[in-house]
């Protein structure tokens, strides 16, 4: 999120036509913007977590703008190649989805058919096979839910028999870190790791089965991948687990068994990578490599170049929070301009 001084120079920009210069400008025209989403709000996942979600409202309207700032919206292997070949068009744009959730499916793949913008869905696949709530969201946004109220933590899983408050963003981290700590210490299956989010709702109140079956925070089924992958939605590869072992085999393991499965269901080869959280190793990079992996993306905010490590590609993360003032600016490549002066400015001698 920009402070207060980046939106209004944001703003100034866009008034005085100097956004407009950028755009298109030879330095932007060069530059490839990916976009990152998460998930895509069914309800009012935005409101818990306005960096992760973003509403339907607020998504249409990002591809409206897309539209309206004449952005070329790319396949991402499409891209990539062109990158490298220099002949981008102008403000290109990718669009990218992280992890594959089932929102996709019934909220953003809509919009992007009534825009006709293709995408690619950077794809784990366990939770696709073992199709339940993911047990970090869930946890997380019951808790949110349950904010005016406290947990009683007795027979719960690394709590202690006392009362948690879950009024502020810290008590509830206390309790889902606690939480979570118990669930490594002592090495729980994925059937613990439900069971364990079952009775924390159940001691919230909440129907953990109802969850199941809404899909609200849900991968999507194997038959669903299939289905969208057959009308031309790009899945590419996020690792088997959501992982990233700090060993390359062990990681690159994950990738291999990720890639098994993403053939299975769709019957193409995904060649390109996302890192999962955005968490990335230089010791990754020669095995990608010889894996045959032709880019990998990267949560850090910037364009793609020429010059860019294909393995190491820049993307910026779009969500609630971000404004449309903030959006515009990375679409026309102002932010980028900013932030470069932004940072040669703390660097610069005497300043």
């Amino acid at each position: 999120m920009l402070n207060a001084l980046a939106r209004r120079c944001l703003a100034l920009s866009s008034r005085t036509g100097l956004s407009q210069w950028v755009a298109k400008s030879q330095w932007r025209r060069s530059r490839l913007l990916v976009l990152c989403y998460h998930g895509i709000a069914i309800n009012d996942e935005h409101q818990w977590s306005p960096w992760l979600y973003i509403s339907t409202r607020t998504f249409e309207h990002r591809l409206r703008l897309l539209h309206r700032n004449g952005c070329t919206v790319l396949p991402l292997h499409e891209a990539v190649e062109r990158v490298a070949r220099r002949d981008l068009p102008e403000r290109a744009v990718v669009l990218t989805f992280d992890d594959g959730y089932y929102n996709f499916l019934v909220r953003a793949y809509p919009a992007l058919r009534a825009f006709g913008y293709p995408a690619t869905v950077y794809l784990t696949t366990l939770r696709c096979e073992h199709n339940y709530p993911i047990v970090n969201l869930l946890l997380s946004y019951a808790l949110w839910l349950h904010r005016t109220e406290k947990l009683a933590g007795a027979g719960l899983p690394g709590l202690e028999d006392t009362d948690y408050p879950l009024e502020t963003t810290a008590q509830r981290e206390r309790v889902f870190t606690l939480l979570k700590a118990e669930a490594k210490r002592s090495r729980f299956s994925r059937l613990e790791h439900d069971a364990m989010a079952a009775a924390v709702l159940e001691r919230l109140g909440e129907d953990y089965e109802w969850f199941v079956r809404s899909r609200r925070l849900t991968l999507m089924k194997p038959d669903e991948v299939a289905a969208l992958s057959a009308h031309g939605v790009d899945f590419q590869l996020h690792t088997h687990t959501h992982t990233t072992p700090e060993d390359p085999a062990a990681f690159i393991e994950e990738v291999r068994k990720n890639r098994q499965s993403i053939r299975e269901m769709t019957g193409s080869d995904p060649r390109h990578f996302c890192y999962p959280s955005g968490v990335y190793r230089m010791s990754y990079l020669p095995v990608l490599e010889a894996e045959g992996v032709l880019s990998a993306t990267t949560c850090d905010p910037g364009f793609a170049r020429p010059a860019s490590n294909r393995l190491l590609l820049n993307r910026f993360v779009d969500g609630e929070a971000v404004s449309s003032t903030e959006f515009e600016a990375w679409l026309s490549g102002t932010a980028a301009c900013w932030s470069s002066l932004r940072a040669a400015c703390r660097f610069a001698p005497g300043m």
